[in-house]
């Protein structure tokens, strides 16, 4: 067991130590030249809201708008569990698993559109060559026999699915690895292309009817050490569902 401080919070967390407050200056550097090209109007242009939703419109506005926090938390990941292999759905532009990978972790992404393989493609491109191209709301049939992964994720994608394909949606993350980290957008009504906001309890259930708990002692600390990056004043803004009460960590009950 290893120890790490950030912003003055003291955290535990099994593995070896990584340099955050590098990486936070990466980050700056990263979010500040990833719009250097872009007036405001034009960055204000790219919105998914288009013929094709999850086209190369959505991925951008993705990347510009928080691609380099989904690195960090992918680092946060690594330090917590160490994943031998992982598999993101709603990979979006690959940053949590580029993230992984570099640490050893064998990854694997999908994702509703292969319009992202461009952007993730620019961290690594073999995880866009190797991306899965999904509906989740659909059935998925593993070609072998089943998934072996230890940690599944789906940030943000959820309440992208149907009503009617919730269940599926669910089930499919849920038989993919022994424990899932999952954030879901709750009811605030301001995306057009979020078809299914839900106060998070709706997903905890639909999970444990899936064979998979919510454990609240896991989730605590994840969103302990997520939250410590949101209070660094001169890091871009961190997106709250990495630490409000809409991000959980799900285990295969026992």
């Amino acid at each position: 067991m290893k120890t790490w401080t950030m912003n003055g919070t003291h955290h535990a967390v099994a593995g070896e130590e990584i340099d955050f407050e590098a990486e936070v200056e990466r980050a700056q550097w990263r979010v500040k030249n990833g719009r250097k090209a872009l007036t405001d109007a034009e960055y204000d242009a790219i919105v998914p809201h288009s013929r094709d939703p999850y086209g190369p419109a959505f991925f951008k506005f993705i990347e510009l708008d928080h691609g380099w926090s989904s690195e960090m938390f992918g680092h946060v990941l690594w330090l917590l569990y160490q994943p031998r292999t992982v598999i993101e759905f709603g990979c979006g532009c690959g940053g949590t698993l580029a993230a992984l990978k570099s640490h050893g972790t064998a990854v694997l992404g999908m994702d509703v559109s292969v319009a992202a393989a461009p952007l993730i493609a620019r961290r690594d491109q073999q995880i866009a060559d190797e991306m899965l191209v999904h509906d989740l709301a659909e059935p998925w049939q593993w070609v072998e026999e089943g998934p072996d992964f230890d940690l599944a994720i789906s940030v943000e994608v959820l309440e992208h699915v149907t009503e009617a394909g919730a269940d599926q949606a669910v089930k499919t993350i849920a038989a993919a690895a022994p424990r899932a980290i999952v954030t879901a957008c709750p009811p605030v009504g301001r995306n057009s292309l979020h078809l299914n906001e839900q106060p998070f309890g709706y997903w905890v259930d639909k999970f444990a009817a899936a064979g998979m708990d919510l454990d609240d002692k896991e989730t605590a600390e994840l969103k302990a050490i997520m939250r410590s990056f949101a209070n660094i004043e001169r890091l871009p803004v961190v997106p709250t569902w990495y630490f409000a009460g809409y991000i959980g960590v799900f285990r295969w009950r026992s």
